[in-house]
């Protein structure tokens, strides 16, 4: 009985660390998209989301379970991402681009 109760500490545990590691435990479509990325990128998104309020949270985090990851590579998920944390770089990386264009 002792054993099967350290086992399941053990998995709580777990459980728990992962959750952390993946912004906090945001259901499953945000574990899944996680576990799609390096642990380097994970770290760095993560460490992102924990900046943010718990209001902006919640509204990146519905923002990334709302991608289509079906289609995308590791890199373009990875910058889907960013552009979802960042949008004010995305902006200006489309006005700086829009503006080489025409000069």
């Amino acid at each position: 009985m002792q054993v099967s109760n350290s086992m399941q500490m053990q998995q709580m545990h777990q459980m728990r660390m992962q959750g952390q590691a993946q912004g906090g435990g945001h259901g499953k479509g945000m574990g899944r998209i996680m576990q799609s990325l390096t642990p380097d990128q994970r770290q760095d998104i993560s460490s992102q989301l924990q900046s943010l309020s718990q209001d902006d949270r919640k509204n990146i985090v519905d923002q990334i379970k709302s991608l289509d990851t079906s289609s995308m590579s590791q890199d373009q998920l990875y910058q889907s991402i960013l552009d979802i944390l960042n949008p004010e770089t995305q902006t200006n990386t489309i006005t700086a681009t829009s503006i080489d264009t025409y000069a």
